[in-house]
């Protein structure tokens, strides 16, 4: 059993999950995040350096969308109510300071939940052609960081692509009917995703002290919100390098 589920992206589908599962949200770092396993494993390398610098981000066909050019991740906007997709403007320093700061702690918060004793469940959706090797690379990342981490990564596929378990330490292969389409990244298969969660489940004492530790704070309250108005507009789309 473990402790805390962490969503690794690679969209808002994991994070609309265990929402779901959970019955509120949580505030992790990747959650409401695009992130390729080339960019998780460049992220997580550089122990969050340089992630949302001011000067890497770009904006997208999207309007609820920003690009990370550094670490290769897409951030929901922060400016998009304001600004528009522009990244410039009377108050765009003010609400980039402000965003970055969100993430900032978000950070500090994934690796402070590493580094301590709790057995943790990464989940990870793919549909890169090296699912395998790529998701060995983020296994591999996190244990040359966090040496003393008690944590399994969880790759997750859809079943057409199904294969037996890869025999890696601490990895596991898993498999859903479908994924939520883009557009609608909280309609999840319910039956796949409620599997997955019983094969890898919570200790009963760790789902209220999960949503205690990493509950969002008023001062996050809007993320959620703004994650799923962006997801609902076609905003949460997999990238696949």
């Amino acid at each position: 059993m473990y402790d805390n589920y962490i969503s690794l992206g690679s969209n808002c589908e994991v994070g609309f999950q265990l929402r779901r599962w959970l019955g509120r949200d949580v505030a992790t770092f990747f959650n409401w995040l695009v992130t390729p396993l080339d960019a998780l494993v460049k992220v997580i390398e550089a122990d969050f350096a340089g992630v949302y610098a001011k000067e890497n981000l770009r904006p997208t066909g999207e309007e609820e969308m920003i690009f990370d050019a550094g670490s290769g991740l897409k951030f929901h906007s922060a400016f998009r109510k304001e600004l528009g997709r522009n990244l410039s403007g009377p108050r765009f320093d003010e609400l980039y300071a402000e965003s970055a700061a969100k993430y900032a702690m978000l950070a500090e918060r994934f690796r402070t939940l590493a580094q301590s004793s709790n057995r943790v469940a990464y989940l990870v959706k793919t549909t890169d052609e090296e699912a395998r090797h790529k998701t060995m690379a983020v296994h591999d990342v996190l244990k040359a960081h966090y040496p003393d981490h008690n944590f399994t990564l969880v790759a997750l596929q859809t079943s057409d692509r199904e294969e037996a378990d890869w025999g890696e330490a601490n990895v596991r292969n898993r498999y859903l009917t479908r994924f939520a389409d883009p557009s609608r990244a909280h309609d999840g298969h319910v039956p796949s995703w409620d599997r997955i969660f019983s094969e890898f489940p919570l200790r009963p004492e760790a789902v209220k002290r999960v949503i205690t530790i990493l509950a969002i704070p008023a001062s996050l309250s809007l993320w959620p919100e703004l994650a799923e108005t962006a997801c609902a507009l076609e905003s949460c789309f997999s990238l696949v390098l």
